[in-house]
C-alpha cells in the first residue's frame, strides 16, 4: 500500500464546568485526534495524554507527531491491510506505557478505515456480538466548592444516576463536608466510591479511611499511585479491612496487572481505553483481570470526545462483567463535539448499544477544524 498521510490535531474544547482533582485542574478538552488517510479512505482516532497516568506529555508537538508515525511503522502495514494482520502487534506487551494513548488513537483510526473499506460495523469487524444492548453509566463529582458540589449532586439525583465516584482531597475537612452533603442528598444506601488520584501518603490514607468508613464507603481508588512497596504496606494494615482498593495509575500495562495479582494489593482495576492503548488491549485487560479474580470497571478520561465515547460503549458491551461504567459525558461536559452522533447518556445513565455505524462515530471535518488549536503532519 502507499505511504499514508498522518496528521495529529490538538484540540481545545471548553468544558461547561470546571473539573478538578488532586492532580489537575481542567477547563477544556485537550484530546489529540489522529487522522490517517490511506488507500483512499480516512480514519480518525483519539488519544488523551495524561503525564501523571502514563507519562505521556502533550506539550512536545513534534515529538508526538513523530511517535505516531513510528507507531504506524511498527505495525508494518506495507504488505497487508487488515485487522487480523496487526492484532498481535497491537496486543504486544512490549509497547512503552508513554506510547499507549497514541497507540489507542492509531488503532481507532485503523478500525475506522477497516470498517469503511469493508462496509461493516466494528462488531462484525471483530467477529463478536455485544453481550448487552443497554448500558448504565455512573457519574463523577470533581473537587468543587461546597455550594457547587451540592448543586451538582442534586443534578445527578434528578438525572437518576445510580452510582457516583467522588474525587477527594488531602484536606479531611473538605472530604467530610462533601461526603456529608452527598449522603444528605443521595441517601445512605446510594452507591458511592471515592478517588484520591494518587494524592495521599500511607499515613494520610489510613487517616482518611476512618472518615470514609463512617459514610459507608468501601471502594477507594488509587490512594498512593505507583508506589508498590507502600501499597503493599497499606493493603496489609488492619485499617484496610473491609476496603477494596481500585488501581488506576498503578494499572497501565499487562505487566502491571500481573504484579497487582501477585501482590494482592488491589481488588479492582479501572480500565480506560486511552490509558491501556485502545479497544483490543482494554478487552484483554478485562479478560486477564477476570482470570486473576479481580473485578474491573470501565472508566474514561475527563474531556474525551465522541470518538472515545463511542468506542467506550463498544468496550462496555463486549466486557463480561464491568462493575461500573463511566464515560459518554459528551454534551453534559463539552461545549461542542467533533462527531455527528450524540453519545451522551440519558436519564438514569441509560445508553443504548448501537449497531451498523462502523466504529460507532463519524467525524465532522468542519467541527474538527473549528476546535483544532494546532495540526501537526507526521513525516
Amino acid at each position: 500500500m502507499k505511504k499514508p498521510q498522518i496528521r495529529v490535531h490538538a484540540l481545545t474544547i471548553p468544558f461547561k464546568l470546571e473539573f478538578t482533582h488532586s492532580q489537575a485542574k481542567r477547563l477544556a478538552s485537550d484530546s489529540l485526534i489522529v487522522e490517517i488517510a490511506a488507500d483512499g479512505t480516512t480514519g480518525f482516532g483519539e488519544a488523551v495524554a495524561r503525564e501523571y497516568v502514563t507519562g505521556t506529555s502533550a506539550s512536545a508537538a513534534a515529538e508526538i507527531a513523530g511517535t505516531v508515525a513510528s507507531i504506524y511503522e511498527r505495525l508494518d502495514l506495507s504488505d497487508s491491510w487488515s485487522l487480523a494482520d496487526i492484532s498481535a502487534k497491537l496486543l504486544s506487551p512490549d509497547w512503552p506505557a508513554a506510547e499507549l494513548p497514541l497507540l489507542c488513537a492509531v488503532e481507532a483510526a485503523l478500525l475506522d478505515i477497516f470498517c469503511r473499506q469493508q462496509q461493516v460495523d466494528v462488531y462484525t469487524l471483530l467477529g463478536r456480538e455485544p453481550l448487552r444492548n443497554e448500558l448504565r453509566y455512573g457519574g463523577t463529582l470533581p473537587m468543587l466548592p461546597p455550594e457547587a458540589a451540592e448543586k451538582m449532586l442534586g443534578a445527578y439525583m434528578q438525572a437518576g444516576i445510580g452510582n457516583l465516584r467522588i474525587k477527594l482531597a488531602r484536606n479531611s475537612e473538605y472530604n467530610r463536608t462533601v461526603l456529608q452533603t452527598a449522603r444528605r442528598i443521595l441517601g445512605d444506601e446510594y452507591d458511592i466510591r471515592v478517588d484520591a488520584n494518587a494524592g495521599w501518603s500511607v499515613e494520610e490514607t489510613l487517616e482518611q479511611l476512618k472518615l470514609i468508613k463512617d459514610f459507608g464507603i468501601s471502594l477507594v481508588e488509587e490512594p498512593l499511585g505507583r508506589r508498590r512497596e507502600e501499597m503493599c504496606r497499606l493493603a496489609g494494615a488492619p485499617e484496610s479491612d473491609g476496603i477494596c482498593y481500585v488501581a488506576d495509575e498503578s494499572a497501565v500495562t499487562f505487566q502491571d496487572l500481573d504484579q497487582i495479582a501477585e501482590d494482592g494489593t488491589f481488588g479492582m482495576i479501572n480500565i480506560r481505553l486511552s490509558k491501556h492503548g485502545g479497544l483490543l488491549r482494554s478487552l484483554k485487560m478485562a479478560a486477564t483481570a477476570e482470570r486473576y479474580g479481580l473485578r474491573y470497571q470501565l472508566g474514561c478520561h475527563v474531556g474525551e470526545t465522541g470518538i472515545l465515547s463511542a468506542l467506550g460503549r463498544v468496550a462496555a458491551s463486549l466486557m463480561s462483567d464491568p462493575v461500573y461504567i463511566d464515560g459518554s459525558y459528551d454534551r453534559h461536559l463539552l461545549a461542542q463535539n467533533i462527531i455527528t452522533e450524540d453519545y451522551s447518556f440519558g436519564y438514569g445513565g441509560i445508553a443504548a448499544v448501537r449497531r451498523g455505524q462502523g466504529p460507532g462515530y463519524i467525524v465532522d471535518r468542519s467541527k474538527l477544524d473549528e476546535v483544532s488549536s494546532e495540526v501537526y503532519t507526521c513525516t
